[in-house]
């Protein structure tokens, strides 16, 4: 809360810059934490790269398989590796996911261990965390000699310098130090070359987002085909009397037409024959909900993705001619079943991916249509199989409730409250996490039960 004595503008900028120093200085000793919390927890067996490439032990992990990982274990070159359990506990103290905990522990290390002149200046507190993180991951996975040159020649510049001037600084260094690792990472990227359509970007509009990651000459070969469809889109609007669009409408529209190449071609070529458009197939999920003033209505979702949409963007779909709609039968978020085994049959196990759409763990947003179903009171010791019971934990977070002490109940549908080894108190519902801690132990007078809230 502001205090009532900061009346004149001077007291608050005096206060503002009190704060900042405050703030730095904590975040200062936040990543400082951060690397003193890997060195009590350091990896057992060396088994680290394992662990985050995928490769388990089965016999270690109790069946439960591997999990995906974000990021190649050659990051983690040149500094000690941690325990594959450590920064889940980490990042439920700090409010961040677990593979954002065990970056922020990963970027620690690297500037203790790599960068030691940048770490230097992050515990006095004259470089910004978040400038010090920036150069910890630029230079993750490369040789030492680059990190040293980077430490020795950014070092200086690095509480100014811009995200450019860093990355050109790597670059220098890579051409001075390694220029055959320069080719091979030509190749590399070449090989990592992608367009990847960004489901999470769908808006209620209906628009969303694509990336491309290609060779520069594909790349301008694409710009020029995008552009020349554009021009023919302005000249067909105005044919037909349409109102006029600018040139990223009609770019972005052209995106459409490259998707069919029949009518592409026939666009580029000028030909007044046009062949039969391909007609896509668009997966829609309606759901009938109560709004806030009590009145009913038909809200569009993806078929695959939780995003709504509007009225509007369906019904364009509906008449577009080159799109075939297919709507999936209702399933009743409210309906509750109950089977004999342990394997939830596929109605209640999408039930369950549409009720609750992310892993249930503090702070995860791995997608529940990719995780594991876990039964909150075990199936062997009596767990229903049914709508309640059922909670979506990703391989990870599964491996951490089996294997390392994580345990949670349930408090009421798809809301749990869940308890960390080191004590912390958590609950995670569909909306995302708050830190109850401390919360009162459950005492041990409660009468058993299966995890079914109709039969409780």
């Amino acid at each position: 809360m502001v205090s009532d004595s900061l009346t004149t503008p001077g007291a608050m900028i005096a206060r503002a810059r009190e704060l900042d120093r405050a703030r730095r200085a904590a975040e200062s000793e936040l990543l400082q934490l951060a690397a003193a919390w890997a060195d009590a927890h350091p990896d057992p067996d060396d088994r680290g790269e394992s662990v985050r490439a995928g490769r388990v032990d089965p016999a270690t992990l109790d069946g439960l398989g591997s999990e995906d990982t974000d990021e190649e274990p050659d990051c983690w070159r040149g500094v000690p590796r941690i325990a594959w359990d450590a920064a889940a506990a980490f990042g439920c103290a700090v409010g961040r996911s677990t593979v954002g905990a065990e970056r922020m522990i990963r970027d620690a290390l690297i500037l203790r261990h790599r960068l030691p002149r940048h770490w230097a200046m992050v515990v006095d507190g004259s470089l910004e965390v978040f400038r010090a993180r920036r150069v910890a991951d630029l230079v993750a996975g490369y040789p030492d000699d680059v990190c040293d040159h980077i430490d020795e020649h950014v070092g200086p510049v690095a509480a100014t310098a811009g995200l450019v001037t860093l990355d050109r600084k790597l670059e220098e260094a890579m051409l001075e130090l390694h220029a055959e690792q320069l080719e091979l990472d030509r190749l590399a990227a070449l090989a990592a070359r992608h367009v990847t359509v960004n489901e999470s970007s769908l808006q209620h509009t209906g628009t969303g987002d694509l990336t491309a990651h290609a060779d520069w000459a594909d790349l301008t070969a694409f710009d020029a085909t995008v552009s020349a469809l554009a021009a023919r889109l302005a000249e067909e609007d105005e044919a037909a009397g349409r109102p006029p669009e600018s040139l990223d409408e009609r770019r972005a529209r052209a995106l459409g037409i490259l998707a069919d190449p029949g009518r592409a071609k026939a666009m580029l070529d000028g030909s007044p024959e046009r062949p039969t458009r391909q007609r896509r197939r668009a997966d829609l999920l309606l759901e009938l909900c109560t709004d806030a003033f009590g009145h009913r209505a038909f809200i569009g979702k993806d078929g695959r993705l939780d995003k709504t949409l509007l009225v509007d963007a369906i019904r364009d779909w509906c008449g577009r001619d080159d799109v075939d709609v297919h709507v999936h039968p209702y399933i009743d978020l409210e309906d509750h079943e109950r089977v004999d085994r342990h394997d939830p049959p596929a109605r209640m196990r999408a039930r369950r991916d549409l009720a609750q759409r992310r892993c249930a763990f503090p702070y995860c947003n791995q997608s529940a249509r990719r995780c594991d179903q876990d039964h909150c009171v075990p199936f062997d010791d009596g767990g229903a199989t049914c709508d309640c019971n059922l909670v979506p934990l990703c391989r990870r977070h599964h491996r951490l409730k089996t294997l390392r002490g994580y345990r949670y109940v349930l408090l009421e549908p798809s809301t749990w409250l869940w308890r960390t080894p080191h004590g912390l108190r958590l609950v995670r519902d569909r909306y995302g996490t708050r830190d109850v801690t401390p919360d009162p132990s459950p005492t041990s007078s409660d009468p058993p039960w299966d995890g079914c809230l109709l039969s409780a």
